[in-house]
């Protein structure tokens, strides 16, 4: 029954896709499962901009073009490492006020850099009071508890020092992913979206989100930290080494070849970000958008000559014909070699 649904919602939306010259062609079509091959196709390309999948390692300038970018282009923010910090503050929170007992001391988790550190009951007693939050995102605000988190709240140092240590913690960074990619789901059946993170691939309908990952050296990242917080260079570098660490910043870069459209941002400055994203963005849509109406002269085809060989291009593999630019491996290769 829950399939039957599925495929019904699918193929509405599909038909909102197709061109009403053409729907009557298509539910035409027979057999059935021609009809439903038509439809994830069309699924999968209805929505030229599901959203923007904006990657890329700590202090690159993800954040700064972000919340201009997603007004430009009227899509939700979400920033998903206010998940991790929301859940992050709560248990310093509850830390402080004694719900959560530890062995080891507040300013010992705080200064520790490796979990191993840590007592293996303190790790314990805080993964099993994750279980007691709830962290929710709304209108670009983080809530935990039902309790709303200002933005000193989150970006506070021992917060930031907290989160680095514990995401490299297995179980806790898999309950907190878990939740983040509850949110993120729930947010993008509402209106496109704006993901600015360390870059995730998990999305819905992956193909109909653009993806792009900014880049910047160790030493451009560790200046602007620097310049942001006055620590000198070496803390500063130090300070990133340990967020790449902690981030595996360079995970969905290494794993998804092609998926990521690469901006240097080393001699960029905040403002020429975030033009140089708006310009891919808008000229990844005119591309998508040409790509759709080439599937719609297949699909008519398809309709007039019942010819399933046309599925073969209107399909147009795992991406929905939006096949991985070869063009940006170089590129790729050279960010990787940046974390090593």
């Amino acid at each position: 029954k829950l399939l039957a649904e599925y495929m019904q919602r699918s193929e509405m939306r599909a038909l909102s896709a197709i061109p009403a010259s053409l729907r009557q062609g298509y539910l035409n079509l027979v057999p059935r499962e021609k009809r439903m091959q038509v439809v994830r196709a069309f699924a999968r390309m209805s929505d030229l901009a599901a959203g923007i999948n904006l990657a890329g390692p700590a202090q690159v300038g993800k954040g700064t073009a972000a919340e201009p970018l997603a007004a430009q282009h009227q899509m939700e923010f979400f920033d998903s490492g206010l998940i991790y910090r929301a859940y992050a503050w709560q248990v310093l929170d509850w830390i402080r006020n004694g719900k959560i007992h530890t062995i080891s001391t507040r300013e010992k988790l705080l200064k520790a850099e490796d979990p191993e550190d840590i007592d293996p009951i303190d790790v314990q007693s805080i993964l099993a009071a994750l279980d007691e939050m709830t962290v929710n995102l709304k209108n670009g605000n983080v809530y935990v508890n039902g309790r709303l988190l200002s933005d000193s709240q989150v970006q506070a140092e021992d917060v930031e020092a907290f989160n680095r240590l514990f995401r490299q913690v297995p179980e806790y960074r898999d309950k907190t992913l878990n939740r983040e990619r509850e949110i993120r789901r729930q947010l993008v059946t509402q209106k496109p979206l704006l993901v600015a993170g360390r870059g995730f691939v998990g999305l819905p309908n992956r193909g109909s989100f653009i993806s792009i990952y900014l880049h910047g050296s160790l030493t451009t990242r560790a200046q602007r930290h620097s310049e942001a917080t006055g620590k000198s260079l070496e803390e500063a570098k130090a300070w990133i080494e340990a967020r790449d660490r902690a981030d595996r910043a360079e995970e969905a870069l290494r794993n998804q070849p092609g998926l990521f459209h690469i901006i240097n941002t080393n001699s960029m400055n905040p403002e020429e970000v975030q033009q140089a994203v708006s310009e891919y963005v808008e000229q990844e849509q005119l591309r998508r958008q040409a790509l759709l109406e080439k599937k719609s002269d297949v699909l008519g085809a398809l309709l007039n000559r019942k010819d399933s060989e046309a599925l073969v291009f209107l399909t147009g593999g795992v991406q929905g014909g939006i096949q991985p630019d070869v063009e940006e491996e170089p590129a790729r290769i050279e960010c990787l070699e940046s974390f090593k």
